[in-house]
């Protein structure tokens, strides 16, 4: 009975000590950062992508999330492999999705996420000594993946992969590290 009651009390105290990816907080604020390449049919922009998001926990494996991200590049001119001007596009939005996620190896989450992205894409380029301007707007499909580890009890990082449809075809495929604040 001691035995029992001794193994028992070690493994109550091992799962206390070390970081749990299971442990539940319904709140979530995250900070993204990290490498955006836009693209448009042979036309391509790699740039800076920042993101910061909010999520709410329905169930310990099911969230829906809320986040805005830009484009921080300040000359972003997308380059072409036939002969032309070059264009600048700044590009930025805001995403509704719902996130799953599941601890692995109780030291990890994998997540996914599923679903829209308003997004604003603006044009320019001077032609022939003109300025020429083209704003687009519009909702298209999100899909994100990545993973978190523990740092601490509510603080948490990041490595995600994005893919967010731009209008006219375009696209932005984002590599971003982050933190998130769990509470």
């Amino acid at each position: 009975m001691t035995l029992l009651s001794s193994r028992s009390c070690i493994a109550l105290l091992c799962s206390t000590i070390s970081f749990s990816a299971s442990a539940y907080y319904p709140n979530q604020v995250y900070v993204h950062t990290g490498y955006g390449n836009f693209s448009t049919g042979e036309q391509q922009d790699d740039s800076w992508i920042t993101q910061l998001g909010y999520s709410y926990a329905l169930t310990p494996g099911m969230a829906i999330e809320v986040a805005s991200f830009l484009n921080l590049a300040d000359d972003d001119n997308i380059k072409s492999n036939a002969t032309s001007q070059p264009v600048n596009a700044d590009y930025r939005g805001g995403i509704l999705a719902l996130r799953g996620e599941v601890p692995v190896m109780n030291r990890f989450y994998a997540y996914g996420k599923f679903g829209a992205a308003y997004t604003h894409v603006k044009y320019e380029q001077w032609q022939d000594g003109n300025n020429q301007q083209e704003t687009l707007q519009g909702v298209r499909p999100y899909l994100a993946f990545g993973i978190k580890a523990p740092l601490s009890h509510n603080l948490l990082i990041g490595l995600e992969t994005q893919y967010i449809v731009l209008p006219q075809e375009a696209r932005l495929n984002t590599l971003t590290l982050g933190l998130h604040f769990t509470y």
